[in-house]
């Protein structure tokens, strides 16, 4: 079997972070097999591996490729407008059941967690990513002294999601206005 060329090789990478995606929002992290997104991509196992090594690296490419593409980082300028439009962005994915559903394919589902430590490499990964927000408004001067970052991401990600997580409910515009004031009440300068 000829090696696929680069054009190729993405494809197939596209199709199967796809399928990887997919099968994590359907059966979740814990049950979460190579053998099936194998078959959901309609490839076989062993381009899988071959490109991924194991099922570990394969959820996290699958995760962080989709958080990434929608939800971005926004650079407005200003800690308000980046917050804004971040938030907005998980408020639009959370009013949807299937929004719902990604979000709670990397949350752990009881004491079967998964050995692998992809939910807490995943939410690492964005944490960090999320805090170069806080470090640009720092930079600006919009912060008070000794805010951190990745304490400042957790603490608003927890608040905005807690409909989410606790009622399975979506999150409402009125209460993301009022969680963002008294966010940026306690982080301003």
């Amino acid at each position: 079997m000829a090696k696929p060329d680069d054009h190729e090789a993405a494809q197939i990478r596209g199709i199967v972070l796809q399928a990887a995606f997919d099968e994590l929002v359907d059966r979740g992290i814990d049950r979460f097999t190579v053998e099936r997104v194998a078959k959901r991509a309609g490839v076989e196992p062993a381009v899988i591996s071959s490109i991924w090594v194991d099922r570990r690296i394969l959820l996290m490419d699958a995760v962080l490729s989709s958080s990434e593409s929608v939800i971005p980082i926004p650079d407005t300028g200003t800690l308000r407008g980046d917050l804004s439009l971040a938030i907005d962005a998980a408020v639009e994915i959370a009013s949807t059941r299937e929004g719902r559903r990604q979000l709670y394919s990397m949350l752990p589902r009881g004491r079967d967690f998964d050995p692998t430590e992809v939910q807490r490499d995943f939410w690492d990964n964005r944490l960090i990513a999320w805090a170069v927000t806080f470090r640009r408004a720092e930079q600006r001067g919009e912060l008070r002294s000794g805010v951190d970052p990745i304490a400042a991401t957790r603490m608003l990600a927890a608040a905005i999601n807690f409909d989410v997580l606790f009622a399975d409910n979506p999150i409402s515009a009125d209460y993301v206005e009022k969680v963002l004031d008294m966010f940026l009440h306690g982080v301003a300068r």
